[in-house]
């Protein structure tokens, strides 16, 4: 069996030949359409605010016109659960669509590092021979231009402040390790959506295959008895992965369809019809009819509706500002003769892309004051700031558990928090 490994466990070198075809096709335009949004979106602003960007020093993230910061972290788990199962079901109906079509590694290196290579070293058959020292450290100049070019457009999507140029060499040796050595060991060794597939990928499930029909037994052109399959070995030449996809469904297949288009030309060369290798399920190449819905898609489908909704519903109740109170540090009370007095902060940050203004109301319980005097306190959009609150009572009628409703109230949007320190003592 071909893949990228050698039998001793040595990890072989995969040239990939030039291929075209329909699928071929597509597959350019989908690219170049995401890299032009990869270079759009940093760009984009929705109501004043990035489309999406990450600021690490002030820990904000700007999505779809909306800030959220690191009181936030809990709608990650949506976010990330609402993605486990849209892959679930992708894979569960198409297999690694994404892998071969849409995911990052493959459109920059299917569109950016194989390119070079082709343009500056040739065709497969010359890449095979010795290459030139001259192309080949030509190839690597490029290699290290596009990997920092690549870095760039990938730091758009952050602010890291002024140590922007460590971030942008670090991630471009990366991009370079990854466009220049690793390529499809990042898919197959490191990429753990590859090892999951086989759990996800079903009989039903929409998958590249070899039609062993009608394409055994293999032989020559004008073998007598032979299936289609002229055993020509394009199907492994343009391989990414450099795998056999005639034995069968393997974890190397990243879905690309690079064999379709290569077998579908020799088809057509010896007068075949095409689709000896095609996306078909396996229960297709079994030649019997494929099953679009079944009980696992229902349950990847109900499962993202609930989490859709719960979702939604947090984000409905979630307030354009957030109060927390801290007690000072230090003492938990102070005995200032008769008197016990608590001192805290309260925390207000605004989390609204627009400067707002909020007040203070206190629902003070029997014999306890405030001290400090009650303000409006305006806030820009997305800071925050500490206000101090003394609260005092008398040492004779103190007891424990007693309890100060707090009401911040956002004068902007009438939106309330309440929040209920509760006051110590002796």
């Amino acid at each position: 069996m071909r893949s990228s490994l050698q039998s001793d466990g040595r990890h072989r070198k995969i040239v990939v030949a030039d291929v075209d075809g329909r699928f071929t096709r597509w597959r350019r335009v989908v690219f170049a359409l995401l890299m032009l949004l990869y270079f759009a979106v940093p760009s984009l602003t929705w109501h004043g605010a990035p489309l999406l960007q990450f600021d690490l020093a002030r820990r904000i993230l700007y999505l779809g016109g909306a800030a959220y910061n690191a009181q936030d972290t809990y709608l990650l788990f949506f976010f990330i659960t609402g993605l486990v199962f849209t892959l679930f079901f992708l894979t569960a109906v198409a297999g690694r669509v994404w892998c071969g079509w849409a995911c990052p590694q493959t459109v920059w290196i299917e569109g950016v590092f194989r390119r070079i290579e082709r343009w500056v070293e040739g065709p497969r058959q010359m890449q095979l021979q010795r290459v030139n020292i001259f192309r080949r450290a030509a190839k690597h100049f490029l290699f290290v231009v596009a990997s920092l070019g690549i870095s760039v457009l990938c730091l758009r999507f952050f602010v890291v402040g002024a140590e922007w140029w460590v971030w942008w060499l670090c991630l471009a040796a990366l991009l370079y390790g990854d466009g220049a050595w690793f390529r499809e060991q990042v898919c197959v060794f490191l990429c753990p959506y590859g090892r999951i597939q086989s759990a996800l990928i079903d009989n039903d499930t929409l998958v590249i295959g070899y039609d062993t029909h009608r394409g055994e037994p293999r032989g020559k052109k004008n073998a007598v008895g032979r299936g289609h399959c002229i055993d020509c070995q394009r199907c492994v030449d343009v391989c990414p992965t450099g795998i056999d996809i005639r034995h069968g469904l393997q974890l190397e297949c990243i879905g690309c369809a690079n064999c379709i288009d290569a077998c579908d030309a020799i088809m057509q060369k010896i007068d075949q019809p095409a689709g000896l290798i095609r996306y078909d399920s396996l229960r297709g190449f079994a030649g019997n009819v494929r099953r679009i819905w079944r009980p696992r898609l229902w349950l990847y489908t109900a499962l993202l509706v609930a989490g859709v909704a719960v979702a939604g519903g947090a984000l409905h109740a979630r307030h354009n500002f957030s109060v927390n109170v801290l007690r000072a540090s230090g003492l938990p009370y102070v005995l200032d003769g008769d008197r016990v007095r608590n001192q805290f902060f309260l925390h207000i940050t605004n989390r609204s892309m627009q400067p707002a203004t909020f007040a203070l109301t206190a629902v003070l319980p029997a014999n306890v004051t405030l001290t400090t005097p009650i303000h409006e306190t305006p806030l820009n959009a997305l800071s925050d700031i500490k206000i101090p609150i003394f609260l005092e009572m008398s040492r004779a009628a103190y007891r424990p558990g007693i309890h100060v409703p707090l009401q911040i109230r956002n004068a902007a949007t009438a939106e309330i928090i309440d929040v209920v320190p509760i006051f110590l003592g002796p």
